[in-house]
């Protein structure tokens, strides 16, 4: 199998900019290279000018999916370099070295006859997932059975990942000399108790999926070192393998009245169908697949690369794993084909 017009897409990915609500110039690269492999592109809006990709081989059943756009990086990232066999650049396995290998495999699986499938490339997936938040709306309708979406699994076939619950904090109290503290109220400390409180709590497990987790991404507070704090505020991401409804009802108690919820978002954990012939796995991250639940599809989750590299400066993905994972979505496509042969 010929790889090399793969890693050159990624190459040229890599070094075409897409951080989240940035993404025209990606979109339109690859828009260009479907259109000169004979696919009918059709781009369909999201909010802020931005577009979704879609291509449809006859009537798609099956549907591959990733996301074209990077969460930010060093502007050496934006430029590809190899080690060896390794790619290094921002997107080479999330998700960019991903959208690579979907394309060259749908266009084998053309080029070998084969219909039915389709491809769709959205925007906004690191963010709000607004991107697929449209597709949901845009695709309804079509026939879709399962959409096979790309994230970076080892090649493995995930059938599950946990959900999420995006919290923001905030605490407010009244500015004095630091010298005088009981004169005024300290946010920071505040803030300090109520997430301790948090970080204590046990918030539900899984057997196949593990342990809900919490981490506080960002936080920050005050205005200088001899001023007690009058705000404080701290952004808090919960991997939730229960209902995240659930955990924010658990958690409304232990922040009040030291300090309340700014804003929040969730999405729920998702499972996914096994792909026979393709090892399992499980993944504790979110994807877009929540977001196009209402298509009523069945979903599976595969792609090249690890997660543990992904989102790093060190971020690459490998010319073997491109190689294993064109012939996987084509292994993914045969095997799901017979799955929805009379549908």
């Amino acid at each position: 199998m010929d790889i090399e017009p793969a890693l050159k897409l990624i190459e040229r990915l890599i070094e075409t900019p897409s951080v989240t609500g940035n993404e025209a110039a990606a979109t339109s690269l690859v828009s260009e290279l479907l259109r000169e492999r004979g696919f009918e592109v059709a781009l369909y809006p999201v909010r802020d000018g931005r577009q979704n990709i879609f291509v449809a081989v006859g009537s798609p059943k099956i549907v591959f999916s990733t996301h074209l756009d990077v969460v930010p990086a060093p502007e050496q990232m934006f430029r590809a370099r190899w080690e060896g066999d390794r790619l290094f650049g921002r997107g080479s396995c999330d998700a960019k070295g991903i959208a690579a290998c979907m394309i060259e495999a749908c266009t084998a699986l053309r080029d070998r006859g084969m219909n039915d499938f389709g491809m769709l490339f959205v925007v906004g997936e690191e963010l709000e997932g607004d991107g697929a938040k449209q597709a949901e709306r845009d695709l309804v309708g079509m026939g879709i059975r399962c959409i096979v979406n790309g994230e970076p699994t080892e090649c493995k076939s995930a059938i599950a990942h946990k959900g999420l619950l995006h919290m923001r904090l905030l605490a407010r109290g009244r500015a004095c000399h630091s010298g005088y503290p009981e004169l005024g109220v300290d946010a920071n400390a505040k803030l300090v108790k109520t997430l301790s409180r948090l970080m204590e709590r046990d918030y539900g497990d899984d057997p196949v999926l593990g342990k809900t987790t919490l981490t506080v991404g960002m936080l920050g507070g005050g205005s200088a070192v001899n001023i007690v704090s009058d705000r404080a505020w701290a952004a808090c991401s919960f991997r939730t393998v229960v209902d995240p409804q659930l955990i924010l009802e658990q958690v409304k108690p232990l922040i009040g009245p030291e300090c309340e919820i700014e804003s929040a978002r969730s999405a729920p954990l998702c499972r996914m169908v096994s792909i026979p012939g393709v090892d399992s796995t499980v993944v504790s991250y979110s994807t877009d697949i929540p977001h196009l639940a209402k298509l009523g599809t069945e979903f599976a989750l595969y792609g090249p690369g690890s997660i543990f590299r992904a989102h790093t400066d060190e971020e690459f993905i490998a010319r073997s794993e491109v190689a294993e994972a064109i012939e996987g979505y084509q292994t993914i496509f045969t095997a799901l084909r017979g799955r929805y042969a009379d549908a």
